[in-house]
């Protein structure tokens, strides 16, 4: 790749020569390969292959070849750099710059009812990627509507070459995330579950031997209630919560079950966000089982997302996602709190209930960020356990019974939970 950069000299004048050719080695040589590595989650094959590198090599020589290819590249790379790792641009908007300029020339060229290609495509994917990174996940969408319509004008994403299909599915998966709404993409990549002999004969006893139990039997309590689309979601993501409790007793050692358990989390992801309860036409009771029922959906997301973000989780240190939390953005816990709400002005429950509820008040304790949701789901967690006289041992218990953030044994760890118990 040195070469190539070496053969860009500025962009429209000479004037900014030293800013674009500094911006354009770091796109070709940082973020362009680093994007593309993060498709070996889905399939271990294309980060470093043949394809991978060639379809790179066509979207640098596209840029060079093409001013709008140019910018809407720079565009996103930038943005990386100056609102993702907080680094200085040479020039201070830089982003901004190519972002304006890259969609003049695509409306341009839009407007005279261009072939599709897959430059094309790619060219709306870093335009969304740049607003996904100021973090505007509605301007990003926007952009998506508009690659799906040009994948449906080619057939469908399998018309793509190997390495942009993942990048396409998993952008607008992280997309989609950040809004809460269902992708735009079906899932094409689904692992399916773990072999039942691996997990009964291996993962299991493991955790046995190692004194853990394994989480979530009281949430699978509940695959008898809930809509049986979510329910099975919450085996299969029991399931892969059991793994990673695994993986921690195994000190994070890489294994066959770890690489499933990364792919894994992007099908339980996808699956989770393209569903919902429809509350049409229920009943006053019904109407509270389908606000826990979005809640647990919330709650399963927050759990993911927080293992995903851990030191020692999923993520690879060698890409950029590990640093770019918007890859991660499928949970929220202003979302959350808004799903609990009717429930907190709901006084109807049961114990099982309520039971639940906690579990799902306390992971918004935990991961809160916000001050207003912090005190919101301190209250409601102090009123829940005074309620039920809970101490210490007893959270360790509740949060082992439904799914939590792990200590490095794997065990729940219910750091941040001490005040709601002393309110």
């Amino acid at each position: 790749m040195g070469d190539t950069t070496d053969s860009f000299t500025y962009l429209e004048t000479p004037d900014d020569a030293q800013w674009s050719q500094n911006a354009f080695q770091y796109a070709v040589q940082v973020w362009l390969p680093s994007v593309f590595r993060d498709v070996e989650i889905l399939d271990a094959t294309l980060a470093s292959s043949a394809s991978t590198q060639a379809t790179i090599e066509r979207i640098v020589q596209g840029c060079l070849a093409n001013r709008m290819h140019m910018f809407s590249l720079l565009a996103a790379s930038t943005a990386f750099q100056k609102y993702v790792l907080r680094l200085q641009n040479y020039r201070h908007d830089t982003p901004e710059y190519c972002m304006g300029k890259a969609l003049q020339y695509l409306r341009h060229h839009l407007a005279s009812n261009p072939e599709v290609d897959e430059l094309l495509i790619f060219d709306l994917e870093t335009l969304a990627a740049f607003e996904r990174y100021v973090g505007n996940f509605q301007g990003a969408r926007t952009h998506l509507v508009m690659v799906q319509h040009l994948v449906r004008s080619l057939g469908d994403l399998g018309r793509l070459q190997p390495s942009m299909r993942p990048l396409c599915w998993l952008w607008d998966l992280a997309v989609a995330g950040g809004l809460g709404e269902p992708p735009l993409l079906p899932l094409l990549w689904d692992h399916g579950s773990l072999p039942g002999e691996q997990m009964v004969g291996a993962i299991l006893p493991d955790l046995s031997r190692a004194g853990i139990a394994p989480s979530g039997s009281a949430l699978l309590r509940y695959t008898n209630i809930v809509h049986p689309v979510l329910s099975d979601i919450i085996v299969d993501t029991v399931q892969w919560f059991h793994v990673q409790q695994h993986h921690h007793v195994h000190n994070y050692a890489r294994s066959p079950t770890q690489s499933w358990a990364s792919r894994q989390v992007y099908t339980l992801v996808h699956r989770l966000l393209s569903w919902s309860a429809d509350p049409a036409d229920a009943s006053h009771q019904e109407i509270l089982y389908h606000a826990i029922a979005e809640s647990i959906k919330q709650a399963l997301l927050v759990v993911i997302s927080d293992i995903e973000r851990a030191p020692n989780g999923n993520a690879r240190t060698d890409a950029v996602s590990m640093s770019d939390p918007t890859m991660f953005s499928w949970s929220n816990i202003g979302r959350l709190r808004a799903q609990l709400l009717p429930i907190y002005n709901n006084q109807t429950w049961t114990e099982q209930d309520e039971e639940i509820v906690l579990w799902m008040v306390c992971l918004g304790v935990q991961h809160a960020t916000d001050a207003q949701d912090r005190d919101w789901f301190g209250s409601f967690a102090a009123r829940l356990t005074r309620r039920r006289d809970i101490t210490r041992d007893d959270m360790i218990q509740l949060m082992a019974r439904y799914l939590h953030r792990c200590e490095s044994t794997g065990r729940p760890d219910i750091d941040g939970l001490q005040t709601a118990l002393a309110q």
